[in-house]
């Protein structure tokens, strides 16, 4: 096994950055941000100079871009070519300046969408897929930027000559309309970070006196502020800051590799080759001594660095580690020697739930729960999708605690979170022993649960959205919020029928397409309680419009349907439930996160098919808890 830090840099770039036009006004900070890229590159990810090309301003010709673009990428020796044994390098272009689409003058062409694919396309043939482009471009009102992606996309759809020398970001028209963008969405060759979306403007904004590109500051100290090898390209683009105008976009078929294909030096585990035993198994020699544990999960890439498997640590001793495919028939069909896998979540801390299971528990119930302990490994591909717990020998270390109370009879108690900080009771549940086998199925609906009700954004939360439960009145209107701290502390009085709605504030920038949800800790079940009707709709959580002044949406009373009313379960003096709401400024469909209690004999765990990336898909999200606590009056 090899480890420590990489021992050459395999990171080449060009950077441009123009902000004198001999015909377009003039921009201010572009040089500014071509320069603080290149900073990055030297400081943090050390990039030898030499592997930089540099281009500012005067030098800046369509000549010497296309020239810097040929020799310095596509016909450098020192880039490993496309299928080295070795590996591929990675490259990066960036890009600031002036944007266009209008229509070129006589004697010159705007660089066409169609031909910069294609210098990619040239250079991902050349050199492998491994390319960055990140572009943060701009026109002439004042400070502002428009981003045309990559092109500058002239009025003819008649693809421009290669020949010409206006192939790549020639004349930057100032005069920019919306750019059309690629061709090709689902981009293959590169992937694409880009300042905002096609019909938005991106602007510039000095800084104590230092003038900057907004997308370019943020991004730039996203890169700084984390750790590269950890992180994909999606979750980087989580941590630059959006605004209502200008919103950041990541596109490329390889967006969720890690940044920069982690060829530059790192202090972390170089990528591992995965071996096939005799046995059908998947194998590294990597270990507890490095960190792994049961669940730590590893992404595989195959020679070209494109991601093709999944694997999770079934078996972990000292120094190496059994590995399990979700889909163990595909994995086996599509196995290469030059297969590699670095891991991608050591613990799996958010989404795998942590199951204490005491000394002296049923060997018979831990059989059950982990059949794949003592199967035969051609057996394994009949089983169901992997699982999202893991069993811990120590209750500290535990989400939920099992309990075997007798042959028919189990208990599952909550050991962190919010549940065992509102100290909400477990659940006791039956099952008989020839029903066993549906324990998995059990936990994995807890696990469904536990993972949404503790769902959070990684980035800041946005504070200026809040919900508030009303009690309505006799003519339904609401009264004032009687939330503290999220928390609802309600009397019941099974003679009063009281009824309340809830409100959702905000005081926010943007429009919100917001989902609440009601969980009930003791069935485990989760249930929509509204929804936006269709993606079709304008947003209905409006924005602030002085950002002072919330704009309110009424949910149980007025136009907001019908009210609700809270019971007391038979036989308790207390009972614990929790709201979650999740709020994006693009519609999601995660109705799915509904389901029935997992301890309901045809219960299927319909959470077992994960649509994980749905919740990142808006482009501003977040999601908060509020918990209602009702005792007997």
């Amino acid at each position: 096994m090899q480890t420590g830090v990489q021992s050459e840099c395999r990171v080449f770039a060009l950077i441009i950055g123009i902000d004198q036009y001999q015909v377009y006004g003039h921009l201010n900070g572009c040089v500014n941000d071509a320069n603080a890229f290149k900073n990055f590159l030297t400081g943090t990810l050390h990039v030898p100079k030499e592997h930089i090309e540099f281009i500012t301003n005067e030098s800046a010709t369509r000549f010497n871009i296309i020239s810097a673009f040929k020799k310095h990428l596509i016909e450098n020796s020192a880039i490993r070519a496309y299928g080295d044994n070795e590996g591929e390098d990675t490259i990066i272009i960036f890009y600031a300046g002036h944007g266009s689409r209008v229509k070129a003058p006589d004697n010159s062409h705007s660089p066409d969408d169609y031909t910069v694919h294609n210098l990619l396309q040239q250079l991902a043939a050349a050199k492998g897929n491994n390319l960055t482009f990140i572009c943060d471009a701009c026109h002439s009102g004042g400070i502002g930027r428009k981003p045309e992606l990559v092109p500058r996309f002239t009025e003819t759809t008649v693809p421009i000559p290669f020949d010409l020398d206006s192939d790549l970001i020639g004349t930057r028209a100032a005069h920019a309309s919306l750019p059309k963008g690629f061709r090709f969405p689902f981009m293959e060759s590169h992937i694409l970070l880009a300042a905002c979306r096609q019909d938005q403007i991106a602007y510039e904004h000095n800084i104590n006196g230092v003038c900057r590109g907004r997308f370019s500051q943020s991004l730039i100290g996203a890169l700084q502020s984390i750790s590269l090898e950890k992180n994909t390209y999606i979750s980087l683009m989580n941590l630059v800051e959006k605004w209502v105008e200008q919103d950041p976009q990541v596109e490329g078929k390889h967006k969720s590799r890690f940044l920069f294909n982690r060829t530059y030096p790192s202090t972390s585990t170089k990528a591992l080759p995965v071996t096939l035993t005799k046995s059908g198994s998947f194998e590294i020699l990597m270990g507890s001594i490095e960190g792994v544990v049961y669940g730590t999960e590893f992404l595989v890439n195959d020679a070209s660095n494109n991601t093709v498997a999944f694997l999770s640590a079934e078996l972990v001793d000292l120094n190496r580690s059994v590995l399990v495919a979700k889909n163990r028939k595909e994995a086996l069909s599509t196995f290469s020697s030059a297969w590699k896998a670095t891991v991608s979540d050591w613990n799996n801390a958010d989404m795998i739930m942590k199951v204490f299971l005491a000394s002296d528990l049923d060997p018979t119930v831990i059989d059950a729960l982990f059949p794949t302990r003592n199967l035969d490994i051609s057996l394994m591909e009949s089983l169901p999708a992997p699982r999202r717990f893991v069993p811990t020998n120590l209750k500290a270390d535990g989400d939920v605690e099992l309990q075997k109370l007798s042959d028919e009879r189990f208990a599952i108690d909550g050991l962190r979170g919010i549940i065992r900080e509102l100290d909400v009771p477990g659940t006791e549940f039956s099952l008989k022993p020839d029903e066993y086998s549906r324990l998995p199925i059990i936990m994995d609906g807890i696990a469904h649960f536990n993972y949404f009700l503790h769902k959070h954004h990684a980035g800041d939360s946005i504070h200026s959205v809040t919900l508030e439960m009303n009690a309505l009145m006799a003519d339904r209107r609401p009264s004032s919020d009687i939330f503290v701290d999220k928390i609802a502390h309600m009397q019941y009085d099974q003679n009063s029928r009281a009824r309340y709605g809830f409100t959702l504030c905000n005081k926010s920038c943007h429009d919100f397409f917001p989902y609440l949800f009601y969980f009930d800790p003791t069935e485990y079940t989760i249930e929509a309680w509204y929804a936006p009707v269709a993606p079709t709709v304008k947003p209905p959580l409006a924005r602030s419009p002085d950002g002072i002044q919330a704009t309110r949406l009424p949910i149980g009373y007025g136009t907001g349907g019908y009210a609700f009313e809270f019971d007391l379960p038979a036989g308790t003096t207390v009972d614990t439930g929790f709201l979650k709401v999740f709020i994006s400024t693009e519609y999601l469909d995660i109705g799915w996160i509904q389901q029935k209690s997992p301890f309901h004999p045809d219960f299927l765990a319909s959470g077992r098919k994960w649509k994980r990336e749905t919740l990142e898909k808006g482009q501003v999200w977040d999601a908060f808890t509020a918990a209602i606590i009702m005792r007997q009056k």
